[in-house]
């Protein structure tokens, strides 16, 4: 399901045989593939968005408050930035969510830095790989923040290895090496889904 969002809040719950469809404010457009499944869309701004939900048979989207605390959980995203020849490049990734947007850390030398110091924009997916699936899937802007590098890794590492372990970890990163950049994606769609 594709969901045009220009301002106002929209929410429609709909069953038909086509499972792709749009609405643009308050009109539906759009066909589709064969398959039932029940569909909602709300979206998450009341700034000019754009936002996609897509469902199978047996999955819904998330609610808002479902995907904050699906974000908050300890799963390892995966980014997809371009390379030069416009090809798709995936790698997994720590994020830590807040104030509406995922930040994440790497090395200025790494291929996705590169990347994205040539195109702003990626696409994160963080997902659940065991009954019952589930998965967040956002793409938008990126940018370079100026933050406090040993904090943000030291939050991550907590989360992701524990308190002894991620404390080991983020020393490294507490005199803020120069080969490191912080940065943020704020999406401009976010798309989820529950089976």
């Amino acid at each position: 399901m594709v969901g045009l969002g220009w301002g106002k809040a929209v929410e429609r719950v709909a069953r038909e045989s086509d499972g792709f469809f749009g609405v643009r404010g308050s009109e539906w457009v759009g066909c589709g593939e064969s398959g039932a499944a029940l569909i909602r869309l709300r979206t998450l701004s009341a700034s000019p968005v754009v936002t996609y939900a897509y469902t199978q048979p047996k999955e819904i989207p998330m609610t808002r408050d479902e995907i904050e605390d699906f974000l908050a959980r300890p799963l390892v995203g995966v980014i997809t930035t371009l390379d030069a020849e416009g090809r798709p490049r995936a790698t997994p990734i720590w994020y830590e969510w807040r104030d509406g947007a995922a930040y994440m850390f790497t090395g200025r030398d790494t291929l996705k830095w590169r990347n994205l110091e040539r195109n702003p924009h990626a696409s994160l997916c963080v997902d659940w790989r065991e009954p019952p699936y589930a998965a967040v899937t956002m793409d938008g802007p990126v940018r370079e923040v100026d933050v406090n590098l040993y904090e943000l890794v030291l939050g991550m590492a907590l989360r992701y290895y524990g308190e002894e372990q991620g404390r080991e970890f983020s020393e490294e990163y507490r005199d803020a090496p120069a080969g490191v950049v912080a940065f943020a994606l704020t999406p401009r769609r976010i798309a989820s889904f529950l089976s």
